[in-house]
């Protein structure tokens, strides 16, 4: 998605005097110093977190997962590139793309960027969900509660706070993966204002766009090839009838589902861009704007039950993105590949 140019990202307030932290013993070459500090970048250089709700035992600061550096890469084509093939110097380092930097953006930034579009859609499988709760971690600046849904409890007493909903399978249902439902919930929580807002909405394992009164189900949604009938118009539903005065973005992404099974995810892509598109014309042809990103599968964790290693370990991802990254592209999709950053991070199982 198109960042803010230099000359939006220049008009940011400045309210604090920054010292920039030294990253590591042996810094990056070209990381960013004080020397060199460009007040443009100020997001990049401190803690993001330092003001979201946060406790003992549920904590991080945003440079313990991306180290800034020079240069900043010159568009998306190039960024996309560098952080599909960049990683980390070291188990769970902070991670770096390759060749030139990724900004990471204030909260601010990430509002303001969200309501250039009128929704943005995820799309796909359980790495998909974690996406979506993810950003509303950071939209709702609350490490502790963001990710969760805090106005309805899990029955068992199960807590889903903090890493609860990326971890504990039994969170999945009080995971936090519609904008729109928090806003109806606890608007209070989002960061950005209301006006011109624009939102998430997620389609995926076990959070289906149906599901949004988080009824358990064992229906897994827009994961396998073929989509069903009911599941596809379960999602197109949410598409207006008329063009939208602003884009819908389309995030993306697919394969563990289906053992990596290259053909199958070329043809769930394509059933997928079919359904939306033949619910929503505007969507093609001429002058029409509505950015589509696939995501490629992360690397399998210590953890990846040996019974799926065979046929979703790391040998079988890197072949898939290898293969699925340039049908992608053909199709009109973005591509970003996470085995990289992933292979020296600590996740649970790999998905």
């Amino acid at each position: 998605f198109s960042a803010p140019s230099r000359g939006d990202a220049a008009q940011v307030t400045v309210t604090e005097t920054v010292a920039v932290p030294a990253l590591s013993q042996t810094p990056l070459p070209n990381a960013l110093s004080e020397s060199t500090f460009d007040p443009a970048r100020i997001s990049d250089a401190i803690d993001t977190f330092r003001h979201y709700n946060q406790a003992e035992g549920c904590s991080i600061s945003s440079l313990e997962l991306h180290g800034p550096f020079e240069p900043l890469c010159r568009d998306r084509n190039s960024l996309l590139t560098a952080m599909t093939e960049g990683g980390r110097i070291g188990f769970d380092a902070p991670f770096s793309p390759r060749g030139c930097d990724m900004r990471w953006f204030s909260n601010a930034e990430i509002c303001e960027i969200l309501t250039r579009f009128d929704k943005v859609f995820i799309v796909g499988d359980s790495m998909m969900r974690n996406v979506a709760v993810a950003l509303h971690v950071i939209l709702r600046a609350d490490l502790i509660n963001g990710g969760r849904t805090n106005w309805a409890e899990h029955p068992d007493h199960v807590d889903c706070s903090c890493s609860g909903p990326f971890d504990t399978s039994k969170c999945s249902f009080f995971s936090v993966v519609s904008t729109r439902v928090v806003w109806n919930q606890d608007p209070a929580s989002v960061s950005c204002s209301r006006e011109g807002r624009g939102g998430i909405e997620c389609s995926s394992s076990n959070s289906g766009l149906r599901k949004v009164s988080l009824t358990p189900s064992t229906d897994n949604a827009m994961l396998e090839y073929p989509i069903l009938d009911e599941d596809m118009d379960d999602f197109t539903q949410h598409l207006a009838p008329e063009r939208p005065a602003k884009p819908y973005a389309f995030i993306m992404g697919h394969g563990l589902w289906n053992d990596l099974e290259v053909d199958m995810t070329k043809a769930w892509i394509d059933q997928l861009i079919a359904g939306i598109e033949g619910k929503a014309a505007y969507l093609k042809g001429d002058g029409a704007y509505f950015p589509k990103l696939f995501m490629g599968p992360n690397a399998a964790g210590i953890r990846k039950p040996e019974i799926f290693l065979a046929r979703q370990g790391n040998i079988a991802i890197t072949k898939f993105e290898h293969e699925v990254g340039p049908y992608a592209r053909r199709q009109g999709f973005d591509f970003i590949g996470t085995y990289n950053a992933t292979i020296q991070s600590n996740n649970p199982d790999g998905t």
